[in-house]
């Protein structure tokens, strides 16, 4: 780590307002750089990084596989993992989860998840009874007749 000096003085105060045991200056130290290095770099400090490196599961689906094209612009995620999965078993290969789907496409560079936009109901359809149906209703209503 190559920030600034900590003042030692920044370290005690901060650990007096915390009630952190004056036998924990040095990880208090080591956090503190940390952080600053992190603040320095434009990045977001991640206490657990260390840690959830090499973690998770195995990369099952990956961009630019045989596998990855047979998913379907349009389709919902929960319809692709069953397409997927009949892919997947006629090749003997084990099965994916519906979470496992939702990380790739969330970390693909390739696929693009859309959420389609909910329209209200006979806001956009003019012509048809329903809209007729309120017209009339509101009509009603404004004359009193209701």
């Amino acid at each position: 780590m190559g920030g600034p000096e900590l003042p030692p003085a920044a370290a005690a105060a901060i650990m007096d307002m915390l009630i952190i045991p004056a036998t924990s200056k040095a990880g208090v130290i080591t956090t503190m750089k940390a952080i600053i290095d992190a603040h320095e770099a434009k990045k977001e400090y991640d206490p657990s990084a260390a840690i959830k490196s090499g973690r998770g599961a195995k990369v099952l689906i990956e961009d630019y596989t045989p596998q990855a094209e047979v998913m379907e612009s349009g389709m919902s995620l929960g319809s692709t993992v069953v397409v997927l999965n009949q892919w997947r078993r006629r090749r003997t290969l084990e099965p994916v989860s519906y979470g496992c789907l939702q990380r790739f496409v969330r970390s693909s560079v390739v696929m693009v998840l859309e959420k389609r936009e909910t329209i209200k109901s006979g806001s956009k359809d003019e012509g048809t009874t329903w809209a007729w149906a309120q017209c009339q209703f509101a009509e009603d209503a404004r004359r009193g007749e209701t």
